[in-house]
């Protein structure tokens, strides 16, 4: 029988788990610490929502983890975020949103193929007071990590990115890029495994599932990984630094994803700010006892 890939309530997850050796974060735990955060941010969150809606972009991040990164980044209280690739800023505004209401001086660094305008197009047009904390570089991501003083491995010495070794080292980190095996293998071995600083990281499209995107038997199905998530998956579960990973993936978590799905719905002003129902983000953080 097909299920609708909207809202499992009580389906299994297959035995396949290609995630396993990754240490999770127990369910109840981060429903406590989602919850605790709502307490403390509900309100900023419901603002930042409201300014949301009227976004006129690609929305590629889902409704729930959208809101999840919010209140991480209001919760941990960074003082640089990387983002690498923000695409039309969808991801952008909710992260600029929350360095803006945690008002503690803090900015976002964005890298990304697209031009410039493109990138701030949209979150310009409807918050135009957040580009002051807003730092666009157009250009490729590797060529602005490896051109970083404090990044020992200089393949690509001589490129053009000379604003790169000026960025400051990020305290947060949000991937939402290229999914391929070569970019996770280089990210995670050339700038994730570098970073020596203790540094809160969530990728986007990790876990998905081998069917189609609205209807799928997962039965038939069983759980999958873009191919990003199979190395990054494989470098979490073999790297003893790493520390309280958590995800509220419908195909991963999904009693979870229903639980904070009920919880957060005191904190919505408006409908689903974005249709797509996977959540495919995971949460962690590198260099815990830096």
């Amino acid at each position: 029988t097909l299920q609708r890939c909207c809202y499992y309530r009580d389906v299994a997850i297959p035995p396949s788990k290609p995630d396993e050796g990754v240490r999770y974060v127990e369910d109840s735990q981060v429903e406590s610490m989602v919850s605790g955060w709502l307490r403390k941010y509900g309100s900023g969150l419901a603002v930042a929502r409201d300014v949301a809606s009227h976004f006129q972009g690609g929305r590629w991040t889902n409704d729930e983890e959208i809101s999840v990164s919010y209140l991480r980044i209001r919760a941990v209280q960074p003082k640089v975020v990387w983002e690498c690739s923000p695409s039309e800023g969808w991801s952008s505004l909710f992260v600029l949103l929350a360095l803006s209401h945690n008002a503690n001086g803090g900015h976002l660094y964005s890298f990304d193929t697209n031009p410039v305008d493109v990138v701030k197009t949209h979150v310009a047009a409807i918050a135009p007071q957040l580009l002051a904390m807003w730092t666009i570089q157009s250009g490729d991501f590797r060529h602005v990590v490896q051109n970083h003083a404090a990044f020992k491995n200089r393949l690509l010495a001589g490129t053009s990115e000379d604003l790169a070794p000026h960025i400051p080292l990020p305290d947060y980190v949000y991937l939402d890029s290229d999914h391929s095996i070569e970019f996770a293998q280089w990210y995670t071995s050339e700038f994730l495994g570098k970073l020596e600083r203790h540094v809160f990281v969530s990728v986007h499209d990790v876990y998905r599932i081998g069917c189609a995107a609205w209807e799928c038997s997962l039965s038939e199905h069983p759980l999958e990984l873009e191919p990003e998530g199979k190395v990054l998956m494989s470098y979490l579960a073999n790297r003893n630094a790493s520390c309280n990973h958590f995800t509220i993936s419908e195909f991963r978590k999904p009693h979870l994803l229903w639980s904070l799905q009920n919880m957060m719905v005191i904190a919505r002003q408006n409908p689903r700010l974005a249709r797509f129902p996977a959540n495919p983000t995971i949460w962690f953080e590198l260099n815990c006892g830096a």
